[in-house]
């Protein structure tokens, strides 16, 4: 199973949870198959394959790794031994078996098709729209309506059964739409409305990243390393971060928490709630003809800011380090707090009606929230470079996502940016916006402007 099938699988499966009805009659399916006789008398397949569909129905790709589902779904410690202990493996394998049972038995009047190709745990759902039947309609003639319009099938091939309209506009889109994207790591995003990006985009940030002749790189956010940091109770310098020294050589850490810290959070990824944003902006820089290229924060070096290319960064520093070398622009700054495990916002410069610190009231960067969380948009440069940066980030996931969907709708964005103007009317260039996030659950359900802060240019 290649990278690629895997991001088509997470494309669709993403789009679908986008929406309601079809998550609904699709764990109506579910439970179909799981007390059909297929899964008759097999607990544990019926687990797995419940736990599957609903990690990726709830978007939770990250879930649907080997040892991720050996831990949360058959209770082994986290760093059992995947060689020794194939029981994610073998239960797979005869959920796969099952399914095949299932569907050859059932799969002819069934809108869903749920699969689970080897080499992933990833479902590959498939659905197919169930032509409705049309009242008083003759069958008889509609036989020979059909017969007289379809043409017969050339000798030697099989007839074409075709597909309802709306599978085949899902099957064409689908390659263009990982053409647009192929750019990405990770693709997995969920459906949501954007702004046309035929929409005028002569509004900061992106009159100056878009029409600056420049290149444009977008830096996704690393949740390894913020995942590393949670367990290993060390924060990371970003000194440390650039020279790869990832875990701290510290006695107090066991060697099995090193070893899982060095050979399972590799880094390689981007955290969900960029995804979204990545495709986002790539839609709003396509018309211009720009070139983008999106990196995950960990395959960055330091000589890769000697460029006159213009960046977005992703994520605060907890996994991003990077977004501290903006810092001696920046009025507003991530802090840590160790005691509460959470990030809050310190304002360096604090101007009438401002606090002087911001701090979140809910969960942290691996906990889904419920209360107010805050996030900054800021347009700096890259000193010594003619680039700019534009950073989106948030002291919790929910924060990051709420700043990028502002910040890449060019209709909301102005009226937010009008709050950046003073007495003397100068033009806007580099700015810094904070935000406050309300958050319900893990979803933000409000963004107010606090504060917006022209910064002086280089």
């Amino acid at each position: 199973m290649t990278a690629f099938q895997t991001e088509a699988r997470v494309i669709e499966i993403t789009r679908l949870a986008g929406i309601p009805a079809q998550v609904a009659s699709l764990r109506v399916h579910l439970e179909e198959v799981l007390h059909g006789e297929a899964f008759s008398g097999s607990p544990r397949s019926q687990q797995f394959l419940r736990y599957v569909v609903e990690k990726s129905i709830e978007c939770e790709f990250d879930s649907l790794k080997e040892r991720v589902i050996g831990v949360e779904l058959f209770h082994r410690p986290p760093s059992y031994d995947t060689g020794e202990d194939a029981i994610v493996r073998v239960t797979a394998s005869d959920v796969r078996k099952r399914l095949l049972q299932h569907y050859g038995r059932y799969g002819d009047g069934s809108e869903f098709r749920i699969d689970i190709p080897t080499g992933s745990y990833i479902p590959e759902i498939t659905w197919t729209p169930q032509s409705p039947s049309l009242p008083n309609a003759d069958p008889a003639a509609a036989t020979k309506s059909s017969a007289a319009e379809s043409p017969a099938p050339a000798p030697g091939l099989p007839a074409k059964t075709g597909l309802p309209f709306p599978a085949k506009a899902i099957l064409v889109s689908i390659p263009f739409a990982l053409l647009l994207l192929a750019l990405s790591f990770w693709v997995g995003y969920h459906t949501r409305k954007t702004e046309s990006p035929r929409t005028n985009l002569a509004v900061l940030p992106w009159s100056a990243l878009l029409a600056s002749g420049h290149s444009l790189q977008i830096v996704a956010s690393d949740p390894d390393f913020a995942t590393e940091q949670d367990i290993t109770g060390h924060a990371i310098s970003l000194a440390d971060y650039a020279d790869q020294k990832y875990v701290p050589e510290h006695s107090s850490l066991s060697p099995e928490i090193q070893a899982f810290c060095q050979k399972y959070l590799v880094g390689g990824r981007a955290a969900d709630v960029d995804l979204p944003i990545v495709a986002d902006i790539v839609s709003l820089a396509k018309p211009s003809g720009k070139k983008v290229s999106i990196r995950t924060a960990r395959a960055i070096r330091v000589p890769d800011f000697r460029t006159e290319d213009d960046f977005v960064f992703l994520g605060s520093p907890i996994a991003n380090p990077w977004l501290e070398m903006f810092y001696p622009q920046m009025d507003f700054r991530f802090r840590f707090s160790k005691g509460a495990s959470m990030e809050y916002i310190e304002n360096m410069h604090p101007r009438k009606n401002e606090l002087a610190l911001y701090t979140s009231t809910g969960g942290g960067f691996n906990s889904p929230s419920t209360g107010v969380s805050f996030a900054i948009v800021a347009l700096v440069q890259n000193p010594g470079q003619a680039g700019q940066a534009l950073i989106i980030a948030g002291t919790t996931p929910e924060a990051t996502d709420a700043a990028g969907r502002l910040v890449t709708n060019i209709s909301a964005l102005p009226e937010a940016l009008r709050k950046c103007d003073d007495a003397q009317n100068l033009p806007l260039r580099n700015f810094e916006m904070l935000l406050r996030v309300n958050v319900m659950a893990g979803t933000p359900t409000n963004t107010d402007m606090v504060a917006c802060h022209r910064l002086p240019s280089l």
